[in-house]
């Protein structure tokens, strides 16, 4: 195996696809995944989220409301003052329905960019698109690839991995101010992607440079800053009931410990993700991004460990509202990314057949990846 994998073409340089023809690509993408993993108004948060949009448009309407009247000012976030604005113009189904169009649009455009920092090669995002396509995949902590509704952590996925695509192509003041800004849309979601780069930095101080992090950091504090001054100005009483409450409503986001339920399937399927992208690894992938995917995989599991400690072992307010573990979705998007990579490698092989290598060898590659490839695309 190993001569074979070394005798596999080198991946040069690919021309680039004109941006025009990637949107219409994405749009056409987003079209069929709303098609296939299916789209629905009112589910999740949206029950909390929707009344917000509508207070704040019409504030008569919710006016003797306790739910939104002690809620809507606790969220630090911008987003529903943005989309209540927009409710001027469109009715909030309307709203909704084109925002999420548009979001699952953007994330496959987001994709496309980060497996093009990662790969140079031009097959790796096409078969990135077929293997999301479907929209099944599910992370850690309740966590999901494709949300079948609006929110706003659907809404900030793409800016997040636009950010990590920046991260790795070196552009460290752009991607950690990109991420302060999605804090102030959702300050969680931008803190688990700022989190992560801070910690690979600092692996790669050297490369990296302590002036460059330094002011890469201070750009997030200050795009981020709005956000972190309603956050501040919040004054909640963390206390046995706040989290009770905390176990019966984000158990799954929080509390490890309440995934394990016979029948549930997620966190093996993401396990069996994560070994795969670790064997396709094994194909040819530039050092520098190679070096810094790994790094970034064992920088998760720094806030991974603190999510299991301090949540079910020794309780702290802070860490159980960080959520720590939603940030395995940037970890899956990275694994499919290394796994479609993988698949195009094994395929190249039947059109560059090396020398020394027997036909059922590469019989075998080509099998294992159209295995693989329909094994993670296609729903359970």
């Amino acid at each position: 195996m190993p001569r074979i994998l070394s005798r596999i073409p080198a991946l040069t340089q690919t021309p680039r696809t004109h941006p025009f023809w990637l949107l219409v690509v994405c749009l056409l993408l987003a079209l069929l995944q709303m098609s296939w993993a299916g789209y629905q108004l009112g589910i999740g948060n949206q029950g909390i989220q929707i009344p917000f949009l509508e207070a704040l448009h019409n504030p008569q309407l919710f006016a003797r409301d306790q739910m939104v009247a002690d809620t809507l000012h606790a969220y630090p976030s911008y987003f529903f003052l943005l989309c209540g604005s927009l409710l001027t113009v469109l009715p909030v189904t309307s709203l909704y329905l084109l925002l999420h169009f548009l979001t699952t649009a953007a994330v496959f455009a987001a994709v496309a960019y980060l497996s093009r920092s990662l790969f140079r090669d031009r097959w790796t995002t096409p078969a990135a698109f077929v293997l999301l396509l479907a929209g099944q995949h599910a992370a850690l902590a309740g966590a999901t690839i494709y949300s079948p509704g609006f929110t706003h952590t659907w809404a900030v996925f793409p800016l997040c991995l636009l950010s990590l695509g920046l991260f790795f192509r070196k552009r460290y003041l752009t991607a950690f101010t990109l991420a302060g800004l999605t804090a102030n849309l959702h300050a969680l979601e931008a803190g688990h992607v700022a989190l992560l780069m801070g910690i690979v930095a600092l692996c790669q101080i050297r490369s990296v440079g302590v002036r460059r992090l330094a002011a890469a950091c201070g750009l997030f504090l200050l795009c981020a800053a709005p956000a972190l001054v309603l956050m501040a100005s919040q004054h909640q009483q963390f206390d046995a009931q706040w989290l009770q409450l905390m176990h019966i409503r984000s158990a799954d986001h929080s509390f490890p410990s309440s995934w394990w339920v016979a029948g549930d399937t997620e966190v093996p399927r993401f396990v069996c993700m994560i070994a795969l992208a670790a064997l396709a690894m094994s194909f040819p992938m530039r050092p520098a991004q190679r070096r810094k995917t790994l790094l970034l995989a064992g920088a998760a599991g720094v806030p991974f460990a603190a999510g299991f400690l301090f949540t079910d072992v020794y309780p702290v307010p802070l860490v159980i509202r960080a959520q720590f573990f939603r940030a395995s979705a940037l970890l899956l998007v990275l694994a499919i990314l290394i796994i479609a990579h993988g698949c195009v490698a094994a395929l190249r092989l039947a059109f560059a057949r090396p020398a020394r290598v027997r036909r059922w060898q590469v019989g075998m590659e080509i099998f294992s990846a159209i295995f693989t490839a329909a094994v993670v695309a296609l729903p359970a």
